[in-house]
């Protein structure tokens, strides 16, 4: 969160002092600088017991683990074609100068943070229900902010709602599919991480065409094609997860008797 709070707004501060690319090697450089004091100062962690190969990639012959993996690619696709494109309609909607807009990304990094604190409160609880909410949440928030038209003063509820709903969408996106694949949830958070690259690659994509036709005051409309087609999705894996839930409980109290 750290990283996207400050990389983001520094990155575009340093593109208009310099040019695009000075951002990608002070990046690459503060990396490789980074490496190995994580391998010497990192904690030790007691070590437990990974799956087999075995077992990870039974996951991959799941079909609910499918779903969900399918979920992230389509909720990533609606987040990011509108933020890959939150620099450049903050330029031209709003007016701000390229310090302005790096200070506005600061800010809209620092409501964020909220959001990855409330989604941990209902990840863990209702991860499905949590999910469509935060997505329902986001595509509103963009499209409200699309509509305050040139006034940074109608624009920044909705801006901060955004923000917030963004960042608990990552959050519940990671907490979902690790639970979905508890039987090896590392090789499940890789999983997702992988897909939800790809999402990012969709979204910015299918986000670009949709602006190139209609201009960066579009930048809403690509979100709720994405979301419309994640709903879809949506509900056979909240029947399954009932299902299971269903079956845990059926069998507890088997047990019981």
């Amino acid at each position: 969160m750290l990283g996207v709070l400050l990389a983001l707004p520094a990155g575009v501060a340093l593109a208009q002092v310099g040019n695009w690319r000075l951002p990608f090697i002070i990046l690459s450089i503060a990396s490789l600088l980074l490496a190995p004091l994580l391998a010497l100062l990192f904690p030790k962690l007691p070590a437990a017991k990974p799956a087999g190969l075995v077992g990870q990639l039974g996951l991959l012959r799941q079909p609910l683990f499918l779903a969900h993996l399918g979920l992230s690619v389509l909720l990533f696709s609606a987040m990011f074609s509108a933020y890959t494109y939150f620099g450049a309609w903050v330029e031209d909607a709003l007016g701000l100068s390229p310090l302005g807009v790096a200070l506005l990304l600061f800010l809209f990094g620092i409501a964020g943070l909220f959001g990855n604190g409330i989604a941990g409160r209902f990840a863990d609880r209702a991860p499905i229900r949590a999910t469509v909410v935060a997505i329902l949440i986001l595509v509103a928030a963009v499209n409200l902010a699309a509509l305050a038209g040139h006034s940074l003063l109608l624009a920044v509820v909705p801006l901060v709602v955004w923000s917030i709903s963004h960042t608990a969408s990552v959050t519940l996106g990671q907490i979902r599919v690790t639970l979905a694949g508890r039987e090896a949830p590392p090789f499940a958070m890789t999983m997702n991480i992988a897909f939800a690259n790809l999402g990012i690659a969709v979204g910015t994509l299918g986000g670009g065409r949709m602006i190139d036709a209609h201009g960066v005051g579009a930048i809403g409309l690509a979100p709720i094609g994405f979301v419309l087609v994640a709903l879809l999705l949506v509900i056979p894996i909240g029947r399954s997860a009932m299902r299971s839930t269903s079956g845990r409980i059926n069998n507890s109290a088997s047990n019981l008797v």
